[in-house]
Order: C-alpha cells, then structure tokens, then sequence
C-alpha cells in the first residue's frame, strides 16, 4: 500500500494510473478458506468490525479489498486500478475447478476489481489491461474538466485558484464531495461500510498504552491503528454511566471513525487525520486530568503495572465541565478539520475563493469544518447530531480553533480571570454566566490540544517540526 501511495503522489498531477495486478490462486483448497459469509453476502451487508491478520487466508483477495478501500477513501479509485489475475491451466477446465474459477471471479468482482485477468496473459489480456489503463485515466480527465471552471484565463474551485499546482485537483474533488454531502444530505456514503481494519493483538496492547501517556506519537501508527486509538478513547469516555445515552455499538463507532478519516487527505501534510487523532488524544489526557473522565488506565496489563493518568484537584473552571462537555470535546476533536484543503484562511479570502464567499470571509475553514462535520454525525452518530445543546456547543468549539479569533479568547480568559479573582468559585453564577462559561472552558481546552504539538516531547515536536514548516 505505501508503494501504490507513492507512486500516486508521483502521478496526480498528470493524472497518470496505477495499475495494480494480484496474484490471485484459484485451487479449490484455497477458495474453500474464504468464509461463508462472504460468498453468500454482498460485501456492503457485513458490518464493520477490526480483524487480526490471519482473519482471512486467501491470498490476494485480502489485498485487493485493502487496495480498494484505501482508493476510495484517498479519492485515487479512478487513478488505481486493481486487477485479479487468476492462474488458468489445463486442469482448470474440469467442471469441479472450473466451479472454483467462477466462484472467485465472481467474489473479486463483488470486492469492486475492475476487472478479473488470466494467467498467463495473452496478446488480448495485454490490450485489455490497456484498455483499462486508458478508460481510467479519461475518466479522471473528465472528472477533472467537470470540477474546475475556466474564468478569466485561470481554473477556479472551490478552494482557490488553480494554475496547475500540485494536488490542486484533488483538493477540489474533495471539497466538492463534502459540499455536494452537506448540500444533499439524502446523499449515502457506501464506502464506508466496506472497510475492514487489520491490526494485530501486539499492536492494540501497544496502542492501548500509548493513548495514557503524554508522549503518545500520532506519527508511530498506522491509519487502521490511529482507527483503534480513537476507539480506546471514545469507548473508556462512554463507560461512564452519565454518558449511557449516547453509548453505540463497536461496529457503528468504526463506521463513523472511518467516515472522519475519509474527510481527511493524506496529500495535505498537517491538517489531515493523523493531526486530528493527536488533538483527540491531547484533548483526553486533558480532560482526564482535570477529572472530567474518569482515570484511564490499560486494562490489557496488571492492575500493579498499569500506567495510572490520574486526575488533578480541580480548579474552578475545571468543576464546571462535567462528562457531557468531556464526550462532546471529544467529538469535537475528531472532527475539528473535517474537509481541510490545506490552505488557510487568508489564502482563501485574497482569493475571494468560493468557500470565503459562501461564508462572507469570516472563519471560513472552521464555519466549512462544522457544516460538513455536522453530516458525518447526522449519518453516523445520529443521537449526538440530534442533540442540540451538544451541537451547539460543538460548534462554539470548532469556530475558537480559527487562530485569527485567538485574542478575543485571550480576553474572554483575562475578564473570567479577573472575577475568578474576585468570587474564588463559580457557586454564586447564575445559569446564563454558568453556561457562557463552560463554552469558554471548552473553547480553551480544543485551542489548547490544537496547538500542543509545541509542548509536546521534544522529539515528537522536533519531528512534527518540517510539516509546520509547509505553512
């Protein structure tokens, strides 16, 4: 997957296509090993679920549903193209292997292979494979010329103008996914229901660790273990008894996990899933700490040789944030820069781009964050969308991430300071101060794990350090 990746980032300008041939067993022996379940369902009917890596012993078949699931969630499925090739011999025309044969063409194809090749290829397998080439390759051409809009001599989207920069395509494909998602909402997603995460049980114990401690480095895991991490955190805040109201199952919280990661781009360098696991753990360790979640430990290990996160006596502020605040930051967290291009906000505005337009120039990524956001929930975590003091105060949270807000929220903690000062507690606030209060407590907490790359331990800072460069 890594190679595909590159050579992608190698390719995207010229929208040039990958095409990927698996080596693809047929004999009946192997075949055998592909479960029930899966010959008898579409893929799209089984739900979501993390596997280890000896779920599934076929050979090539796990791989082809890797490679199609990381295409879709990247936006790259036009650009690669993955084709089976299954090895034909003289004995493969018996009635029994032939069965077989068919049997795995027909589970390729359910997978969402392009197309199913014979080995050892022909003269016409060879101009087949062409053909795919070439069809892939206008389709993201025609994709292409549908998105950009010529006026004035330069191509203009959604995120500013394009003159042929790097990434400028897929920039606007994503942007324009999300808007056509938040502008029709009736629109489904079946991408997500067809992933399926490999992690092994020695990497959930490391991970399980690592999300307790200060020194976690989103940079040390891979994208399904980043998955998991998030699943750690969002499961110990919802073993709270105050939270049993919002509680889903294990395969839903993946579904709405894995939609999060597929409104993120790996071609924008800071702004992508890995930084918003890291604020999302940034965020925990706080709210742990100020005892607003309960204190987390591995459960995987020893009760004598678990790595305590404990929390500290409480300041007046940090009494005001009860579980309820503590599981919406979370999901704050998460989704704080859904749909990032990876430009910001003043690029937008001096290019009088639409997305500044659409919000008349002001927080114009975080007011895109939270539109699109919003949707993901709707779909994937309905009883979170529904609730409209959660919402509320979700989005209070994600708009105090816009930097050029930074000194009004300086103030707001200067002024809170000050009567702090004054009344030595929050007990003689009236429910208005109380509330106005919370949001501002919220607010800080999201600015804070948002920018805590900077504190973070020095080599997990130093390393982070080129990406921040970029910008």
């Amino acid at each position: 997957m890594s190679t595909i990746l590159q050579l992608q980032d190698a390719a995207m300008v010229e929208l040039r296509p990958t095409i990927v041939l698996l080596d693809t067993p047929s004999d009946d022996a192997l075949f055998e090993q592909v479960p029930e379940r899966c010959r008898s369902q579409s893929p799209r009917s089984a739900g979501n679920e993390i596997r280890t890596p000896d779920d599934e012993k076929v050979y090539g078949l796990k791989l082809l549903q890797r490679i199609i699931s990381e295409a879709h969630l990247r936006s790259l499925s036009k650009l690669i193209i993955p084709i089976p090739v299954i090895s034909w011999t003289s004995s493969s025309s018996s009635s029994s292997s032939s069965s077989s044969v068919l049997g795995l063409v027909q589970r390729c194809i359910e997978l969402g292979a392009v197309d199913v090749a014979t080995s050892p290829l022909s003269a016409a397998g060879v101009l087949n494979l062409r053909k795919c080439i070439y069809k892939a390759h206008q389709d993201a051409v025609r994709e292409q010329r549908m998105l950009m809009q010529v006026r004035r001599g330069r191509q203009r989207s959604w995120v500013g103008v394009s003159e042929g920069k790097p990434y400028a395509y897929l920039r606007e494909a994503m942007v324009s996914g999300l808007m056509k998602h938040i502008c029709r909402p009736g629109d489904g997603d079946e991408r997500i229901s067809n992933v399926q995460l490999t992690v092994s049980s020695e990497r959930r114990a490391a991970i399980a660790v690592a999300v307790g401690q200060w020194s976690f480095n989103a940079h040390a895991f891979t994208d399904d273990e980043l998955i998991v991490a998030a699943m750690v955190m969002f499961r110990h805040a919802l073993d709270m008894p105050e939270l049993e109201h919002w509680r889903i199952p294990p395969d839903q919280l993946i579904n709405f996990l894995v939609a999060c990661r597929a409104a993120y781009n790996s071609f924008v360098p800071y702004h992508n899933f890995r930084h918003v696991v890291d604020v999302l753990q940034a965020t925990f360790h706080f709210l742990v700490r100020i005892g607003a979640i309960a204190p987390f430990a591995d459960s995987s290990s020893a009760p004598e040789a678990q790595p305590q996160v404990a929390a500290a006596e409480k300041s007046p502020m940090a009494s005001l944030l009860e579980p309820f605040e503590a599981l919406t930051l979370l999901i704050t967290a998460i989704g704080h820069d859904v749909g990032h291009p990876g430009v910001n906000n003043g690029f937008l505005i001096k290019l009088n781009a639409p997305l500044a337009q659409l919000y008349n120039d002001q927080s114009v990524l975080e007011s895109f964050h939270c539109a699109a956001y919003s949707q993901i929930l709707r779909r994937y975590w309905p009883a979170t969308f529904e609730d409209s003091k959660m919402r509320h105060l979700m989005i209070a949270s994600i708009l105090a991430t816009d930097m050029g807000l930074h000194f009004e929220y300086m103030r707001k903690l200067e002024s809170t300071q000050r009567r702090l000062e004054e009344d030595n507690s929050v007990d003689g606030w009236n429910g208005r101060m109380v509330q106005e209060q919370k949001s501002l407590a919220c607010s800080l907490l999201i600015k804070c794990a948002d920018i805590s790359n900077v504190v973070s331990v020095f080599r997990i800072a130093w390393a982070i350090y080129p990406l921040l460069r970029c910008f």
